[in-house]
């Protein structure tokens, strides 16, 4: 009685194992499950979108089996994603500075960028996927900028 087979809104087939609680939760949840698409689906998608995003962004090919590659390649996404947020918030951040400091600051953010998403091993991406990236990307050109910072104050 627990399993039950389900037509999601992909047209996929999946059986689901809706287990206690009162029969209208379990018919709401079946619904829930059929207005959506299959975790294959959502699976192919997101590798779908996380590629044309590294091609986007001409990011290296992963290196690995199939199944690694997709998955390393949302998890890219994800941080990818969280590099370019932290970016724009210190982007932000010289709004008004003359374009020599803003130019510097693209310099050290595009090395951070690059440096962060160097990887090509897609099991460094799986075993890093817990990873704040936006956190360490605004440590690492924080720590760059005070290097840098203290180089002139050096001179």
């Amino acid at each position: 009685m627990a399993k039950h087979n389900v037509t999601h809104k992909c047209g996929h087939v999946a059986q689901h194992d809706i287990k206690g609680g009162q029969p209208q939760l379990r018919e709401w949840k079946l619904n829930e499950l059929s207005q959506a698409i299959c975790w294959e689906c959502q699976k192919a998608n997101a590798t779908a979108a996380a590629t044309e995003q590294a091609v986007a962004a001409a990011l290296p090919e992963l290196a690995g089996t199939e199944k690694q590659v997709n998955w390393a390649m949302t998890i890219r996404s994800k941080a990818l994603a969280s590099i370019e947020g932290v970016i724009i918030g210190w982007a932000m951040r010289l709004d008004g500075q003359p374009q020599a400091q803003r130019d510097h600051f693209k310099t050290i953010t595009d090395s951070v960028k690059a440096a962060l998403l160097a990887p090509t091993n897609a099991q460094d991406w799986i075993n890093v996927r817990f990873e704040d990236f936006a956190a360490k990307t605004d440590e690492t050109i924080r720590e760059r900028l005070l290097a840098l910072r203290a180089a002139s104050k050096a001179k």
